[in-house]
């Protein structure tokens, strides 16, 4: 229903923008009108000729295209102006479908068609509603044009947009309907709102659904799913039911096995296969485009990532309790929570495995008289605690780099950055490469051999996704001395975990007897210490 305001800001900015190109489009268009006469009526009364001779009244209008909209065409497809084939576009407004098809032959049996310009949208309409035939011709008088092929119902809702569905009972048998393609978008849209972290989010994944080329397969019941290109089978799975893609697990396309990563093609049939143990895997926003799809993703790994921390933060108190020689119940933290300010266990788990609380606040209320202090695990986020290095003038704040993550007992050197202080490095860290050329920035430090805080480490480890493997995880951690500060789940498989942690240690070889600790457990794959931020 905007289109006509569209096309007037389009032409009044393209004359501020691009006043050369503007005018000689116009001096193109005034050459070819013949004599005074508008080239355009001379061909209406033709095809009005034609098509009255075979019976057809129709409504018949025509028009050149805008200016702006010629000139973007000539630059998106780098042709001159003489190479369009549709610079005049001609309305064809019948009473039904059947007439429409009739006028779409006479057409071709009068004209030559243009190669690959013909599409049907009446067949299969695009995803906002929007129903007709175009075709291309080289028609009356040599020139090449458009022509569109809609009934009157048709035009009413491509001009006038979904409100026009109100005013109108659609009678013909269309194979799928423009007001309700046009009521699911609005629904897919709704979800999209729904599952969105925030308003950049909500503009990203509704973008994904508005500017973008269509793509039409069919599911094995021959219901036509429209989706952007680039589509794979995880965005058609999502376009059928959120369910549907929470839960699937492979696919076939036109009765082949295919992975989820394919792209598809037009006329493609898929059948989504699904199971009950599925969940959606971080895995796939590498290849889902729609925003629909990409939003239920976001959606589930956010849900799951909070998941993952109640489950860090229960498995923090109930090993405190075993290193006191107790066992540790849920409902034992019941009478803290509205002392804690917190609504339930989980919300009270939730914040100890992120680190938001301390496990000593909860513990000195549980159990006032512990054995064993030292041995609390812990997830600490402050890194704010003095450390001794020498090479520093007094007052000087210094932050240890989150690229190497030096550790006490490693060689080390400081850069100066301006507002920060110094930032200390290990001396094989790959960021110093950036600095080479500015040595007066480089400042010389060693560790204080009566350092007596501890230092924090990352490790990257793959664990075996199976119950109780982050409950022996973070005991082994705890056993040899280590204190968690920090828990990352970078991917969830079927089979394994891939996590990120900061492990708080006295120093380098600290560090390497944990990580020589979790190599020689069977639930642990992998594990390597990280030289790299992973935020």
């Amino acid at each position: 229903g905007v289109h006509k305001i569209k096309a007037e800001l389009e032409d009044l900015a393209f004359a501020q923008v691009n006043p050369e190109a503007r005018e000689s489009i116009t001096n193109r268009l005034s050459f070819l009108r013949q004599e005074g006469t508008d080239i355009v009526d001379k061909i209406i009364d033709e095809l009005t000729e034609l098509l009255l001779n075979s019976g057809v009244d129709a409504e018949i209008s025509g028009r050149e295209k805008t200016r702006y909209s010629i000139w973007k065409k000539m630059q998106r497809k780098n042709v001159a102006f003489e190479q369009l084939s549709d610079i005049m576009a001609f309305r064809i407004v019948v009473d039904n479908i059947e007439q429409c098809y009739m006028v779409l032959g006479l057409i071709h049996a009068r004209y030559p068609s243009v190669p690959g310009r013909f599409k049907d949208y009446i067949s299969t309409p695009k995803s906002n509603g929007y129903s007709s035939i175009h075709t291309n011709v080289i028609g009356p008088l040599g020139r090449p044009i458009e022509i569109q092929i809609r009934t009157q119902k048709m035009h009413e809702l491509n001009e006038y947009g979904v409100a026009a569905h109100w005013f109108y009972k659609e009678k013909d048998s269309v194979p799928i309907k423009p007001g309700k393609v046009s009521l699911n978008l609005f629904k897919e849209f709704s979800e999209i709102i729904g599952n969105s972290s925030g308003a950049d989010d909500l503009l990203s994944h509704s973008k994904m659904e508005m500017y973008s080329d269509q793509v039409f397969c069919f599911s094995p019941k021959g219901e036509v799913i429209t989706m952007p290109k680039s589509a794979t089978p995880i965005d058609f799975a999502f376009a059928v039911h959120s369910k549907l893609g929470e839960t699937c697990v492979g696919c076939k396309i036109n009765g082949r096995s295919a992975p989820l990563q394919t792209i598809l093609s037009n006329g493609d049939q898929v059948e989504i296969l699904r199971s009950n143990s599925q969940s959606p895997q971080p895995g796939w926003l590498n290849y889902a485009v729609t925003g629909k799809a990409r939003s239920y993703i976001n959606k589930f790994i956010r849900k799951n990532d909070r998941n993952e921390f109640i489950k860090l933060g229960r498995s923090i108190l109930e090993n405190n309790f075993i290193l006191e020689n107790k066992q540790f119940h849920d409902k034992l933290i019941d009478p803290i929570l509205k002392q804690m300010s917190y609504k339930s266990r989980r919300s009270l788990f939730f914040a100890l495995g992120k680190g938001e609380i301390n496990s000593e606040e909860i513990l000195s209320i549980l159990l006032p008289k512990k054995s064993n202090k030292n041995n609390i695990l812990n997830i600490n986020n402050n890194k704010n605690k003095g450390i001794s290095i020498k090479g520093l003038k007094p007052g000087v704040a210094i932050h240890m780099g989150e690229c190497c993550y030096p550790l006490f007992g490693e060689r080390i050197v400081g850069l100066m950055t301006e507002g920060k202080g110094v930032t200390v490095h290990t001396l094989d860290c790959a960021t110093l490469e950036r600095f080479t050329d500015n040595p007066e920035l480089w400042v010389d430090l060693t560790w204080n051999t009566k350092n007596s805080e501890n230092n924090v480490g990352r490790i990257n480890i793959t664990i075996t996704n199976k119950r109780g493997s982050l409950n022996t995880l973070t005991q082994i951690i705890a056993d040899l001395g280590g204190n968690i500060t920090n828990f990352l789940i970078n991917q969830r498989s079927t089979d394994f975990f891939q996590l990120s942690l900061d492990i708080e240690v006295n120093n380098a070889k600290h560090l390497n007897e944990i990580i020589t600790g979790l190599r020689t457990n069977l639930s642990v794959y992998e594990v390597v210490r990280a030289k790299e931020n992973y935020n």
